[in-house]
């Protein structure tokens, strides 16, 4: 049996498990991966194969996911999020809620997931748009565009988190790239949702009318200066120890590489969360929540390891090289990145999760990374992944199902909507990137 072919096999197991059978998409992974490793010869055994795989990616992530889910939950349950998102629409103004909204949902992103942010955002979109109802459709798209974004291109969000880290791209020129594209896409994004507000009416349903913190004057809030510091000081660490490593003697760039290193510094963001926390909270309640948010970070973890573990048995299998032999010119450096983003996005159709698809991916395109000398800084293959995981998001990602159950929109309309603004912001991300690896190479 040929290598694309036991690949598209394992691929159809985990479509199958998930979308026909039901399954846990963590179970359908392993199932997959189970597949392609009994069929790719080896003197080790499958199983210890494939937990190799899986342990690989954790060494990396596995700890930035869990405090990062500390310090989403502690935002989240301390008020903190919506003095920020507060604050923010206080700058713009509520006659400019839209685009507040857009920048609240990407900055709420870098370590809160998809569905939280949306769920935190919508009720303050509903509230507005019970006075001005054309003006709901642009406040979801703001929301989404925004959201979605930052999901996939700036760290300590998983995806992105793992890519640079297996492509060895610095935690800062990650972060300041992926803020950088997925500003600019999420703009392109926001004007297809003022394009969608001006061809579809999307009403207010009162039986998902949902209440919020977003939507509340109260005074039992953080100082916004507190509420802000779990984002901003694990940034300004990461591209601070970039910045100055190497400028220093060699003990202080050693405290420079730890202060700066994602682990260390979420955890510090983690602690300040907590002590945030325990300000607006009793000590029962916060040790309940950061309880709660590391419990979620277990199957976040366990379902980005299944990812890994996935391009580990592509990658034994040797698909990369496969592809290329296909064709041939995706062995250029442009190629790669053509690659990069068509890789990503085949496989987030295929199986639903962004985080999964750019897992996937990174270990196949890897090995390849390898045998070129790339005119350009390796940072542009990580942005290409991560804009490749935006394209063809339909129902089996549970982020489609979120934005029609919460928002009243049909299938369609969610199609029309949620899904084209993913899919024309991840071609976008893709020109930019391109343009970026020609014009500003940063070798």
């Amino acid at each position: 049996m040929t290598i694309l072919l036991i690949a598209l096999l394992g691929i159809a197991v985990v479509v199958t498990s998930i979308l026909w059978l039901k399954l846990n998409p963590f179970l359908g992974l392993v199932l997959g991966s189970l597949v392609i490793l009994l069929l790719t010869p080896s003197e080790k055994e499958v199983a210890s194969r494939l937990a190799a795989g899986m342990s690989e990616v954790f060494q990396k992530i596995g700890l930035p996911i869990v405090f990062a889910s500390i310090v989403g939950g502690c935002l989240l349950e301390s008020g903190a999020a919506t003095r920020i998102v507060q604050s923010i629409v206080g700058v713009f103004g509520m006659k400019r809620l839209a685009p507040s909204l857009s920048v609240s949902a990407f900055l709420m992103a870098i370590p809160v997931y998809f569905d939280t942010v949306f769920y935190l955002l919508l009720p303050l979109a509903k509230a507005v748009a019970r006075d001005k109802p054309a003006s709901y459709m642009l406040s979801v798209m703001a929301i989404i565009v925004g959201a979605t974004m930052a999901h996939s291109l700036v760290p300590p969000t998983p995806g992105p988190l793992m890519v640079a880290s297996a492509l060895q791209v610095p935690m800062a020129t990650m972060m300041v790239g992926g803020i950088i594209v997925g500003g600019l896409v999420s703009t392109i994004g926001f004007f297809y949702g003022v394009w969608c507000s001006r061809t579809m009416i999307l009403p207010i349903h009162s039986a998902q009318k949902i209440e919020s913190q977003a939507t509340s004057s109260t005074t039992k809030l953080p100082p916004v200066w507190l509420s802000a510091m779990p984002l901003v000081v694990p940034m300004a660490m990461i591209v601070a120890a970039e910045v100055f490593l190497g400028r220093q003697s060699s003990g202080a760039s050693a405290i420079w590489k730890n202060l700066g290193d994602p682990t260390v510094a979420l955890l510090i963001a983690a602690l300040i969360g907590i002590i945030t926390l325990h300000g607006v909270r009793s000590k029962k309640e916060s040790q309940s929540i950061v309880s709660r948010s590391i419990a979620d970070a277990g199957m976040i973890i366990l379902l980005t390891c299944a990812g890994g573990g996935f391009g580990v048995a592509l990658k034994e299998l040797g698909v990369g090289p496969a592809i290329v032999g296909l064709f041939p010119g995706l062995k250029s450096p442009t190629g790669l990145l053509v690659m990069a983003f068509g890789t990503t996005a085949i496989i987030r159709a295929a199986q639903g999760s962004a985080t999964v698809a750019m897992t996937t991916t990174v270990e196949i395109i890897k090995p390849l990374l390898a045998t070129m000398d790339l005119p350009f800084h390796p940072v542009y293959v990580a942005l290409a992944i991560g804009c490749g995981s935006k394209p063809f998001a339909w129902m089996n990602d549970s982020g489609f199902w979120q934005v029609a159950t919460m928002t009243g929109m049909t299938a369609l309309q969610t199609l029309k909507t949620f899904s084209a603004a993913l899919t024309i912001m991840g071609f976008c991300g893709l020109v930019l990137v391109l343009t970026g690896s020609w014009l500003l190479p940063f070798k």
